[in-house]
């Protein structure tokens, strides 16, 4: 190997073209699985009536009223933060949530159906 010219080089473009078609598909199954979780996210309307609620709250925990909308929005990293907010009577703002949907909006449990793919699109 010392007597071949450039030899590392020449090594590391053998390894880039045995790996490369591998490398190729397991991207591209990433950017197919980061499109359909765009899409769904962008489409639920479960998926919006939901983080509507989470506001709605937010701001009623605020003591503001509907027209004030003192909270306009929050990061989706705050989400878990958000949810695990404890409300005066000792209950998370999740719990709250996930009752208020169970009674009140059970259309919006289809939301459900977007954990996997969007689960598995996080990783």
């Amino acid at each position: 190997l010392a007597g071949i010219e450039r030899a590392e080089e020449k090594l590391a473009v053998m390894v880039h073209t045995a790996t490369f078609d591998e490398t190729l598909n397991t991207i591209s199954e990433q950017l197919d699985s980061y499109a359909t979780s765009a899409k769904l996210i962008q489409e639920s309307e479960q998926l919006r009536m939901i983080l509507q609620a989470i506001l709605a709250l937010l701001n009623h925990l605020n003591g503001s009223s509907i027209e004030e909308k003192v909270v306009g929005g929050f990061c989706t990293s705050q989400l878990e933060e958000v949810c695990s907010a404890q409300l005066p009577d000792g209950s998370s703002l999740l719990q709250t949530l996930t009752a208020f949907i169970r009674d009140r909006a059970p259309y919006a449990s289809d939301a459900a159906d977007l954990v996997e793919p969007l689960s598995s699109t996080a990783k």
